[in-house]
């Protein structure tokens, strides 16, 4: 091999072996660097996400608690129209026998 008879070539071979290595070296650095910042950029994102989910589920709840006092209400607006109701029909029963007996 031409590497052995020449120490000028082996030192160069040596040279360019080390420069590629480090090249490696720094190609996986660079990598794992952007695979951090990308972790960490999702991590933020699903952090951010479940900030708002928290925050929705705070605001349906809000809601379902309006919707429960207005379901009441109207509950008891149908019972006060049920009374008017029957007062009405009992009102008309006591009118018509009041006109039956003139």
């Amino acid at each position: 091999m031409l590497a052995e008879k020449n120490p000028i070539i082996d030192e160069a071979a040596s040279t360019i072996y080390s420069i590629s290595q480090d090249s490696i070296m720094l190609e996986k650095i660079r990598a794992r660097e952007e695979a951090i910042a990308h972790e960490n950029y999702m991590r933020k994102q699903m952090e951010e996400q479940h900030k708002q989910l928290h925050e929705q589920a705070k605001q349906l709840d809000e809601k379902d608690k309006q919707l429960n006092v207005q379901s009441k209400q109207l509950d008891e607006k149908d019972k006060q129209l049920d009374e008017k109701d029957a007062l009405i029909a009992r009102l008309l029963r006591e009118n018509e026998e009041l006109r039956r007996n003139q």
